[in-house]
């Protein structure tokens, strides 16, 4: 036998006999044990006779195990692989090969009907597990996946083999195609060396009818006699530790034999009592460890309104606009965990406001960042919330920026007095809580430090004297939506910011800002490529880290260079709770802050820097167009139906000094687009080609007009000649203006002059610069575009404008 062992341990082999009658099933090989099973799941061993499987029952090697009609059973392998086999299916285990000391190994099953849900563990992260049909094979690495396969003479809709990617990697293998599935995307063989069908986007229907089909139903006992206890769980050996034994505990006479066994990679205590409890009751107590094999969830949580406004957390004076979109909680709870860690759960709630249109109008946005974590005295809320409203003022040449910041935490002092938050069967958050402005810091290694009573504030009645609020709000658990969470890659986007932005300046040791007036600036790209905006979104931890390289780019106003952070990076000693991502389309951040805890006192500190000096203070946030309904408030303009391509809003506030002044630097409501870079090559390719192409999507701008600084949206096209080398855009209403003009194709990127025309009043003279790139689709290398534009009137040095454009591939 190599130094890979199936069962662990090649002393395993000799004991098994201990646990199982005389004859040549002793000889097979124990890989895992059974967790649940319901009405009739029987199993016939190599060499053996079929017996019924239970709870607590060994499964062996080459076993084939059967499910009736109404039946179902779910195995848990050594490395903390989970199979759930549905009614009415055959399987067969054909190999299990895996070595504990450096967690390596691989799987393969046969499955010749029926459905069958796989959660792969540790070995599938390494050499994969497989999953083999009467017409396919399907390579699984370190996913969720669901497979389907119907016998041609079988009564069912669709003969052949399905396959779900829930999450992970999947391969599909038929008729010498091996076709890659996405998450979230399901292919299907229809009959022996066909190839695989072009993945297509799983229907709510169907994963809700594999999900039914894979469930244990109400009143069903778990393959037991008698309702399913702990105490029969522990007494069948689940769930029991044997840290730091190698082979398996012979049993005592006259006792139970110990079923499972399996030395230190022994299944987590969490997912055997997870199997049983939901037999027994159908609810899951308190975690105290991962879930071991649990696939990651979504959630949504909907909250009330506390602090006099609308709109969570904020004032009435804050929130002035109209039209408001107050997006739900929504949160991710990350593959096999059950809150036990501080990475388990994040969550992020985004409010968005614009009412009215040109220099009238008025617009806010806020974003809340946080998690949901076990504290070891229950589950908590943890989080706070940034937000930046503008109105009309004459505190800077553009407009006043209002800032709001606060916690939004379920706790309050001290921390033993709080009531924990409840928890489903999915460990996910249940029925409801209340949370405030009252703060509880944590770090990675789960240091919790409650912090005195806060208050949240924002400066909405005056900048000088920003004033002190408290709010109370009820979170309910709301009905998940069916695609939310379902499309979450592993994936770096990079693109474009515009924006507009001031920068107050005042001598240090003053507090007042009388007679302080900044010139508003056109925030854009460091170096003008997409490499100066950069957001990453990790699928397998739910973390955003974000950072945008900008810098100022109007006359004598200046930010310089500003290396803004958003979020929490993969490294060690950072706050946890600074962003979230649930999926490609809903994602959001604020400022990325160190953390570290010495003697019981928590420190953050900032790490965005301008000019290469690491702020004083910064209030950021980032957060992605559809999370907060942005196309709502823009009825005339059909924005990009990208799908890699994702754009949205972001903000800044920041302070720094030197010797002798302190310098504020702000933004309103900015824009950003970020998708993944085309290469030269493939535009060269279209180039070669002669194609042409016509992207559609949107255009948006902030805009600063004399003092004013408001929000405008359009239509936007591109018809590109590749051979020329040339686009024609046309932008027919940006702020009442028609662009129109030519770019150049050079590489990847796209840049040129537009020149304006007004559509009502006096010809004004306004020019529109466009720089961007080519990005990927989820079609074609060159399938999406977007780019940043800087609008300027030599006529009027008080009317700027800049923002983002993205369209798609018609």
């Amino acid at each position: 036998m190599s130094a890979f062992t199936r069962t662990g341990a090649a002393s395993l082999l000799a004991l098994s006999a201990l646990a199982w009658p005389a004859g040549d099933a002793a000889l097979a090989e124990v890989i895992g044990t059974t967790a649940a099973a319901n009405i009739r799941s029987a199993g016939t061993p190599p060499g053996g006779a079929t017996r019924v499987i239970e709870i607590g029952t060994q499964i062996l090697r080459n076993e084939k195990i059967e499910t009736s009609k109404s039946g179902s059973v779910q195995l848990i392998f050594i490395d903390k692989t989970s199979l759930t086999i549905g009614p009415n299916s055959s399987m067969v285990i054909d190999e299990f090969v895996f070595n504990p000391a450096d967690a390596t190994g691989h799987a393969a099953v046969t499955l010749a009907r029926g459905v069958l849900r796989v959660v792969g563990g540790q070995a599938s992260h390494t050499g994969g597990l497989s999953v083999t049909t009467p017409v396919a094979t399907l390579g699984i690495r370190g996913g969720v996946a669901t497979v389907k396969h119907c016998p041609a003479n079988a009564e069912c809709a669709d003969k052949g083999t399905r396959a779900v990617n829930h999450f992970g990697a999947m391969t599909i293998n038929s008729g010498g195609v091996a076709q890659p599935v996405r998450m979230g995307f399901v292919a299907a063989v229809g009959g022996i060396g066909q190839p695989p069908t072009a993945p297509v986007r799983v229907s709510s229907q169907e994963t809700s009818s594999d999900l039914a089909a894979t469930t244990s139903k109400g009143g069903q006992k778990g393959g037991s006699a008698k309702t399913p206890t702990d105490a029969l769980a522990a007494q069948a050996g689940l769930g029991a530790s044997n840290a730091g034994a190698n082979v398996l505990t012979p049993p005592k006479l006259g006792t139970v034999p110990n079923r499972v066994g399996f030395a230190a990679t022994n299944p987590s205590p969490g997912v055997v009592k997870l199997a049983v409890q939901q037999a027994a009751t159908g609810k899951l107590p308190l975690p105290t460890d991962d879930i071991a094999g649990v696939p990651g969830a979504a959630f949504l949580l909907t909250t009330t309104a506390g602090a006099g406004s609308s709109v969570p957390f904020l004032t009435a004076s804050f929130a002035t606009a109209g039209n408001v979109s107050v997006s739900p909680v929504f949160g991710y709870r990350d593959p096999g965990s059950s809150l036990a860690g501080p990475n388990a759960t994040r969550i992020f709630q985004a409010n968005l406001g614009i009412s009215g249109v040109g220099p009238s109008q008025k617009s806010f946005l806020s974003v809340m960042t946080g998690g949901i974590f076990n504290t070891g005295k229950g589950v908590v809320q943890v989080g706070s919330f940034t937000g930046t409203s503008t109105v009309a003022d004459s505190f800077v040449g553009s407009a006043r920026r209002i800032q709001a910041s606060g916690s939004a935490s379920s706790t309050t002092n001290p921390l033993a007095a709080v009531s924990p938050i409840g928890l489903d069967a999915s460990g996910l958050p249940a029925g409801s809580y209340q949370t405030s402005q009252n703060a509880l810091s944590v770090q990675t290694g789960q240091n919790f430090i409650q912090t005195a009573v806060n208050q949240a504030s924002d400066n909405a009645a005056s900048a000088n004297n920003p004033t002190l609020y408290n709010y109370s709000q009820t979170v309910t658990r709301g009905t998940t939506p069916s695609d939310l969470g379902v499309n979450r890659p592993t994936l770096t986007l990079n693109g474009y910011v515009g924006g507009i932005g001031a920068t107050s300046v005042r001598p240090v040791n003053t507090t007042s800002f009388s007679n302080v007036r900044s010139p508003a600036y056109i925030v854009t790209n460091l170096t003008g490529t997409p490499g100066d905006v950069s957001i990453s979104l990790d699928g397998t931890t739910s973390r955003l880290s974000a950072q945008f390289n900008v810098t100022a780019s109007n006359g004598t106003a200046s930010l310089g260079t500003g290396i803004f952070r958003f979020g929490t990076p993969a490294a060690s000693g950072h706050d946890d709770t600074r962003g979230a991502y649930v999926d490609l389309t809903r994602f959001a951040a604020r400022s990325e802050r160190t953390f570290s805890v010495s003697n019981g006192v928590a420190t953050s500190a900032e790490t965005s820097t301008v000019d290469g000096q690491v702020l004083k203070s910064s209030d950021l946030t980032l957060v992605n167009a559809n999370a907060v309904n942005a196309a709502s408030f823009f009825q005339a303009t059909t924005f990009c139906a990208c799908t890699y391509t994702q754009w949205g809003f972001w903000s800044v506030a920041t302070s720094r000094s030197d010797a002798t002044h302190d310098f504020f630097d702000r933004t309103g409501i900015a824009t950003w687009v970020a998708g993944v870079p085309a290469a030269a090559s493939d535009v060269q390719n279209a180039i070669t080609a002669n194609t042409q192409a016509t992207y559609a999507g949107h255009a948006i701008v902030t805009i600063s007009n004399n003092g004013a600084q408001y929000l405008a949206a359009s239509n936007f096209t591109n018809t590109v000649n590749f051979g020329g080398k040339v686009g024609l855009v046309s932008i027919p209403s940006l702020d009442g203006v028609k662009y129109s003009g030519n770019v150049g194709i050079t590489g990847a990127a796209l840049a040129g002059t537009l020149t304006g025309v007004s559509l009502s009043g006096p010809t004004t003279a306004t020019s529109l610069k466009l720089n961007g790139a080519f990005f990927q689709s989820t079609t074609s290398k060159i399938g999406e575009m977007g780019g940043n534009l800087a609008i300027t009137r030599p006529s009027n040095v008080n009317y700027l404008g800049s923002g983002i454009f993205a369209a798609s591939k018609r």
